[in-house]
């Protein structure tokens, strides 16, 4: 019910209305996204492969991550460009998305099966529909779904039941939009449906700089939350959470004792709301520090990743759930993709300009696998993503 809410007030409804005005109509709607982007600098090395349009670069999963992720767990690889038949259509990928998930994905069954070895590496996109024989999707659209690292794509009938079919982008809405909608759903899921944030709260975000969690922080006090601190590794990250998200204070794990400041600032009251994004200590600190009938949402835990085969966390204080009837629980996005109710308030925030996103933009295909490593080496304010060099 809540997709096709969205879908008439971003599509459906306006089949009939001329296409100038319909892209005219969606620029508008979506003129007050505030997006501060921020470009890495352009990276070329001599094994850089130029794009082909009869050809299909594609950036291979050779191997299963142990630990950190590395280059040497990808190869590039390149094909020719994939035709389609009945029922099919011919996608290239524009805009890639980088997500922590991912690294789930390629290196074990989640909720999910594992990307195959062998097979190019499952992402977030947006790309323009190039051919077609889909029943629906046309030439020219733009789609937003989980796709692949490579440049074309064939969608249809065998793949119907992928996690994120392709959804038709309407035109005159910026790919940014679409290339934050995941992780804002996240968030404001996670924040309004697991966290019950509620008038005068107090709320600690974890991971706060990032994608979700700047979205989290910023849901919270649109909410009405009273406090909401945010967590972060650096000097700019965390004078950015207060400067750009609307945080109230900032903390830097990196030069500041968190549990001290914790402490510090929830000590009298308690935390109310804890939105975790990194897991281990951090998560023990927010325990020992939960209000009664606390909500602790567990939304990742990237401090995790790299060691999950042999994760040893100290979770001591979580004994305060039983004392302080607290609650701790876990979700996935695709819970809330079709909540009427999440997607709405994203709607009418994004629309009103009250949701400021920080992106870090990539280019070139060749760079894509360090692009993704670097998420975990906290490099990047808010989204990141990797324009593909194709234009």
């Amino acid at each position: 019910i809540g997709l096709s809410v969205i879908s008439l007030l971003i599509g459906g409804g306006f089949i009939y209305i001329n296409q100038d005005l319909r892209v005219k109509f969606f620029e508008t709607i979506f003129s007050n996204s505030e997006f501060n982007v921020r470009r890495a600098p352009v990276v070329s090395s001599n094994d850089y492969i130029k794009f082909d349009k009869t050809k299909n670069r594609q950036w291979i999963l050779i191997k299963r991550p142990q630990g950190e992720v590395t280059r040497d767990c990808f190869q590039v690889k390149v094909v020719d460009r994939p035709s389609i038949s009945k029922g099919q259509v011919l996608l290239q990928n524009t805009h890639f998305s980088f997500d922590p998930t991912q690294k789930g994905w390629m290196s074990h069954d989640t909720y999910k099966k594992a990307t195959p070895l062998g097979s190019p590496v499952e992402a977030g996109t947006v790309a323009t529909v190039i051919e077609s024989q889909h029943p629906i999707l046309r030439v020219g659209d733009t789609v937003f779904g989980i796709s692949t690292w490579e440049d074309f794509t064939v969608y249809g009938p065998s793949e119907e039941n992928q996690l994120m079919p392709p959804m038709v982008i309407p035109k005159g809405v910026s790919p940014y939009i679409a290339m934050t909608l995941l992780t804002d759903l996240t968030a404001i899921g996670g924040i309004l449906r697991v966290g019950k944030v509620q008038t005068g709260d107090k709320v600690l975000v974890s991971g706060a700089a990032g994608a979700t969690g700047s979205i989290a922080g910023q849901a919270a006090k649109l909410l009405g939350a009273s406090l909401v601190v945010g967590i972060a590794g650096g000097q700019q990250k965390k004078d950015i959470l207060t400067s750009q998200f609307g945080f109230d204070i900032g903390i830097d794990y990196k030069t500041e004792d968190v549990k001290s400041r914790v402490n510090q600032i929830f000590g009298k009251t308690g935390i109310d709301v804890y939105f975790d994004n990194v897991g281990g200590d951090i998560l023990n600190i927010a325990l020992g520090n939960i209000s009664h009938g606390a909500r602790v949402v567990l939304c990742g835990a990237i401090s995790q990743y790299n060691n999950l085969e042999s994760m040893k966390t100290d979770l001591s204080n979580y004994f305060n759930l039983i004392l302080k009837e607290a609650k701790m629980e876990g979700f996935l996005v695709f819970e809330y993709f079709y909540d009427p109710v999440v997607l709405l308030r994203w709607l009418y925030w994004q629309v009103t300009g009250q949701l400021v996103h920080s992106l870090h933009v990539h280019s070139n295909f060749n760079n894509i696998p360090d692009t993704f490593i670097s998420l975990f080496h906290g490099s990047n304010v808010g989204k990141l993503i990797l324009e593909n060099d194709i234009f």
